[in-house]
């Protein structure tokens, strides 16, 4: 597949300006709720690495309970929905 050049210039842009401001980072969190200003700025000291970013919450309604925090290609899978795709693949292994 070839990335168009508007495309792989618009890339170019927001990766350099990420590099230069990391304050310009977003983060998704995925919920299967409404997340109140209280409750991203709770993620943000339970996860010192999410300081500097930019949360953005996106409702899921294919979530049981918990987050998937995703961050640029970090996807940190917290969700009820992913342990239990955790142990039905385990449980099919053997």
């Amino acid at each position: 597949m070839k990335i168009s050049s508007s495309l792989r210039n618009t890339i170019k842009r927001r990766i350099l300006e990420q590099i230069k401001s990391p304050e310009s980072r977003e983060v998704v969190i995925r919920t299967p709720y409404k997340m109140n200003e209280g409750e991203l700025d709770l993620m943000k000291s339970h996860f010192p690495t999410l300081q500097s970013a930019r949360l953005i919450n996106e409702i899921d309604d294919s979530l049981i309970g918990g987050m998937i925090i995703v961050d640029g290609s970090m996807i940190l899978d917290y969700s009820i929905k992913g342990k239990m795709n955790e142990i039905i693949g385990s449980l099919l292994e053997h």
